[in-house]
């Protein structure tokens, strides 16, 4: 089915309900003329944001339903149009809640308060209370979240969980230079399309970014707004998507270690949280042509190696399947005795080097990878997805490894498409994912409009607070984009790096030491994000 959908932004006054009505009316009616049926509007649009607290803004929270629904109820009917607002609640307990609602032509449909709140949000309101729900209507099986929700990738996972086919997103988003990574991710990794609506303007001392936009279930950005007033419209496809499997491991997603101060929560365990080191890791970005046979690329590899810990590198990350290459499987013994090859090069200089390949044991076929050190194969990852046709062997979860440089996990780049994996092992304290790809042709693009680079394995840094080590191949099926992906680029524009089309070693300073022992001050440790987690309402995840 295809539906037209537009997101509407423009600058809401502060504390100016009757103006802002207005304005929202007339653009109701630009959008209408446009052929919109879903038009979704910013965030709290009907009075501004940032209120000091309770007191400043109880002059202009309202039921829900009350007087603003009721009043587009009227449009809605008369365009035949479903619309999304966000607007200030005040519930039958005087409680306020940052609140998104639905209304459609037949009436209201239904509301969601905001569960994971920003920086502005605590002030004046409680966190949500209802949970993510999906409602159903005539365009399509509609879920709603608000701006700060979508840096919590469980909250559109549950959403997806419940058979959303749009998510619609009000959002006063601001701090990063638009268009945000987190908006195309949240619309890929879960198939359907997305309609963010943000505001624009300042407010006091913020400036809001604008670039409303309309995300397509692959990624691509439909239509979008740039930093003034004006409404992204496009049509998008909507489907039903069957949602993911759950693996067994996906329990691990109910806690919510970092509730407490990491340096005594973990201090409890069997195995405590490595110190960790400031070391320079590197990636290499290969021609995929140059890979041959095992005994090829054995020779490959050593060079490649000494390279890169001649230049000081401590970690070194291959390509999927460099072990094999052209072969279609090696037997797991050959890796074992080049491991030990590699034993005395990895001595001389206290590193580590991660490599994969489809590996046959025991009459089974699994697609694995090494990590490798100065005393042989310390640790190794067993897919876990589906893979090539040949796989008939997989693992169960992902584990990590304790190094005298952090903590580390391994997994393969398309695998990184489900976000649960990364999100388990970041709830285990994991500083570093290793992360080799073979192709990563969708998960990886330069959008020219934005400046902005979207990377799947950057995403998965920045929401979990930790380090990924991305190596792809260029040539063939493979577009590159090797990257060394740090927790900040949020506030830090230049944590990261990366190679395009380049053949070559991309290298990055990783900073994981932690010298605090009352609360960790390194963001790897102490990871922020995940402290915004609520598990009480991602039951549909485990």
């Amino acid at each position: 089915m295809k539906v037209k959908v537009a997101a509407i932004q423009f600058a809401p006054g502060f504390k100016k309900y009757d103006e802002n009505m207005e304005k929202i009316e007339g653009l109701l009616k630009d959008s209408y003329e446009n052929g919109s049926q879903l038009s979704v509007l910013p965030e709290m649009c009907t009075t501004g944001y940032i209120f000091d607290n309770r007191d400043d803004i109880r002059d202009y929270v309202e039921a829900v339903p009350g007087k603003t629904t009721d009043r587009l109820c009227i449009l809605a009917k008369q365009y035949n149009m479903h619309i999304v607002i966000g607007l200030a609640e005040k519930d039958e307990d005087d409680i306020f809640y940052n609140t998104a609602a639905l209304i459609g032509p037949e009436g209201y449909i239904g509301k969601y308060r905001k569960i994971h709140q920003f920086i502005a949000d605590p002030l004046w309101s409680a966190d949500g209370d209802l949970g993510f729900e999906v409602f159903d209507t005539k365009i399509g099986k509609i879920g709603m979240c608000i701006c700060f929700d979508m840096n919590v990738e469980e909250t559109c996972a549950v959403l997806d969980r419940k058979g959303c086919e749009i998510i619609c997103a009000p959002s006063n988003w601001f701090g990063e230079k638009p268009m945000s990574p987190v908006w195309i991710t949240r619309a890929y990794e879960f198939g359907k399309p997305l309609v963010v609506s943000n505001r624009t303007g300042k407010e006091r001392s913020t400036v809001f970014n604008g670039i409303s936009c309309i995300i397509d279930k692959q990624g691509n950005i439909l239509d979008s707004t740039d930093s003034i007033e004006g409404i992204a419209i496009a049509e998008v496809d909507v489907v039903q998507v069957q949602p993911r499997i759950r693996k067994a491991f996906y329990k691990d997603l109910s806690r919510h270690s970092y509730g407490w101060n990491p340096n005594w929560f973990f201090r409890q365990t069997s195995r405590r949280l490595p110190r960790g080191d400031d070391f320079q890791a590197a990636v290499l970005q290969i021609k995929k042509s140059d890979c041959g046979m095992f005994s090829e690329n054995k020779k490959m590899i050593k060079k490649m190696i000494v390279d890169d810990l001649n230049a000081n590198t401590k970690v070194v990350v291959f390509p999927e399947g460099i072990l094999n290459g052209i072969d279609k499987q090696i037997h797991y013994d050959d890796v074992v005795e080049f491991a030990g090859e590699l034993c005395p090069i990895l001595f001389n200089y206290d590193g580590y080097v991660v490599l994969s390949g489809i590996i046959e044991e025991a009459e089974k076929i699994s697609s694995r990878i090494f990590l490798i050190g100065k005393n042989g194969i310390i640790a190794q990852y067993k897919r876990i997805y589906d893979g090539e046709e040949i796989i008939d062997d997989y693992g169960t979860k992902p584990e990590f490894i304790d190094t005298e440089y952090g903590r580390f996990s391994m997994m393969f780049g398309d695998e990184l498409v489900n976000m649960e994996p990364a999100r388990c092992m970041a709830l285990d304290a994991v500083d570093m994912l290793l992360i080799p790809e073979k192709d990563g042709n969708a998960y990886n693009r330069y959008y020219e409009k934005f400046e902005l680079l979207w990377s799947l394995a950057g995403i998965r840094a920045r929401e979990n607070n930790i380090y990924v080590l991305y190596a792809n191949y260029i040539g063939g099926n493979s577009n590159g984009f090797s990257g060394i992906f740090g927790p900040d680029a949020f506030v830090r524009p230049d944590d990261f790096v990366f190679s395009e089309r380049l053949e070559g070693s991309v290298k990055m300073m990783i900073n994981l030491r932690e010298s605090s022992r009352v609360f960790p001050t390194n963001r790897v440790k102490y990871k922020p994000l995940l402290r915004f987690r609520k598990p009480n309402f991602y039951r549909e995840l485990f």
